[in-house]
């Protein structure tokens, strides 16, 4: 386990570079200590100690002349060399149980009732790459009390907005509105706290630093978070078959819709590292997940470029649900476009998707979606994917067309009504499933008759579309709203 790096530079050496080397340590540490909360870090010279702390917020550093003050130099080291795991970063809740079983404790409060619960870790699923930010950790774990049952713990580190709720309580919200089918199942959901000697604190980017004055700071605090859920599954780009593929997708756009139509809620990250196939028995199921983003922000458009609608990228406006169901697209044009069969990616991409990697992605998409369809799908994917990406590029195309012809006249910009284009959309898929079951058979058939009822729409009530329903708790909050 490191503890503190340390980088050594002369006094003519400038301070930043030596803090840029421990900037690379401190990235390598994260990333094999995923579940670190903070780390600090040392350069020293011929006359500088400089204490660094690392954190999911940056850096924030402070030097000193260990010449004019050897006492609080020596302090410094015996402060590192004695710390105990929390004082020095490690998460107190994940332990080694021994050699070779790491144990994660949860605290699950109801009403007066306390519960600890033990799980053992299994492998990670998915690390996220960024040190900064939400620093997004998923695992395996399974509780000691019932193994075999597999869950995902998700830690994350949350920005505390006034009005803002955390992804499980949006999900305990989703759940009470009626919608069950294509969201995770919370297990458990926990703000986590660190103990010192003066109490319990909450687990937050200010506490960690010492910041008692948080009105008076610019900083952006942000609150580690831990959710267990189920079930368990791959994502959309790991499909074993074409049935894998559609039945995920069309669960994950039929959840879109609940949640924008039912629980007032806009996903706004839709991209296949969000949507998973999970198998129920014999019956495939997909899942939307990640409702930790509302909306679009520039730091995370990079990262998203294939996958993010256009106008977002172009920064024309506000996110709306056709964006949404834009990215839809983008995501079945990628895998169609990029996949040539299960587990296997073509390389180099084609040139229209590289293009859409590039600053002016944006702009590409724009023009990718307001000409007519021309581009083939991988010989994989055969003639039903192809046109159900035509038929989807069509709802798109024309809209778009009409855009511009509506501002070539200077007249009033036309509006897709975001239900007739989910009954659209949906309507291809099952066409596309039903022609798949013929093609290829299978010793099963999920009747599309016997699909869940849809529940009921509340299009025509104003309600947020970034945020759960209308409680009081975000009255004052304006994310935006639809008619």
């Amino acid at each position: 386990m490191a503890i503190c790096p340390v980088e050594v530079r002369l006094n003519s050496e400038k301070e930043h570079r030596a803090r840029d080397r421990l900037g690379v340590h401190m990235y390598n540490l994260f990333s094999n200590q995923a579940t670190r909360m903070f780390a600090f870090g040392l350069t020293i010279s011929q006359s500088t100690l400089t204490i660094c702390l690392f954190d999911r917020a940056g850096i924030i550093y402070s030097p000193l002349d260990y010449h004019k003050y050897p006492d609080q130099f020596c302090a410094v080291i015996l402060g590192l060399y004695s710390l105990n795991p929390e004082e020095i970063g490690q998460d107190p809740d994940i332990f080694m149980q021994s050699e070779s079983i790491k144990t994660l404790r949860t605290v699950k409060i109801s009403g007066k009732k306390t519960e600890v619960i033990h799980y053992t870790v299994g492998d990670p699923i998915y690390v996220s790459d960024d040190m900064f930010g939400r620093a997004t950790n998923c695992y395996c774990v399974e509780r000691r009390t019932n193994p075999g049952i597999t869950y995902v713990v998700k830690d994350t580190w949350s920005s505390l907005m006034e009005g803002k709720e955390s992804e499980g309580a949006l999900l305990a919200h989703i759940k009470s509105c009626g919608i069950q089918s294509g969201i995770p199942v919370v297990h458990h959901f926990e703000e986590l706290s660190v103990e010192n000697d003066n109490g319990m604190h909450p687990d937050s980017i200010l506490f960690n630093r010492k910041i008692s004055s948080p009105d008076d700071n610019l900083l952006e605090d942000k609150r580690h978070t831990r959710m267990v859920m189920s079930p368990f599954g791959k994502t959309l780009t790991f499909f074993s078959s074409k049935r894998e593929l559609l039945f995920a997708y069309r669960y994950a756009l039929q959840a879109h819709r609940d949640l924008y139509e039912v629980a007032g809620i806009l996903h706004r990250n839709i991209k296949p590292a969000n949507i998973l196939i999970v198998w129920n028995g014999d019956d495939i199921r997909g899942v939307l997940i990640d409702l930790i983003i509302y909306s679009v922000y520039p730091t995370h458009l990079l990262s998203l470029r294939l996958k993010v609608e256009c106008n977002a990228l172009r920064k024309h406006r506000a996110h709306s649900c056709i964006d949404d169901l834009e990215s839809f697209y983008y995501v079945l044009v990628y895998i169609c476009a990029a996949r040539v069969g299960p587990g296997k990616i073509l390389s180099p991409l084609p040139d229209f998707l590289q293009t859409w990697k590039t600053p002016t992605g944006g702009y590409h998409k724009f023009d990718f979606i307001g000409t007519p369809f021309k581009w083939k799908v991988q010989p994989w994917f055969g003639a039903i994917f192809e046109t159900l990406v035509s038929q989807f590029h069509a709802i798109l195309c024309n809209h778009r067309r009409a855009q511009k012809l509506a501002v070539r006249n200077k007249g009033e910009l036309p509006i897709l009504v975001a239900s007739n284009v989910y009954s659209q959309m949906l309507s291809y898929l099952n066409e596309a499933i039903i022609s798949n079951e013929k093609n290829e058979p299978q010793d099963y058939l999920v009747e599309l008759s016997t699909a869940r009822k849809r529940p009921l729409s509340r299009r025509n009530k104003l309600i947020t579309t970034t945020v759960a329903g209308n409680r009081s708790l975000r009255k004052g909050v304006n994310y935006g709203r639809r008619a």
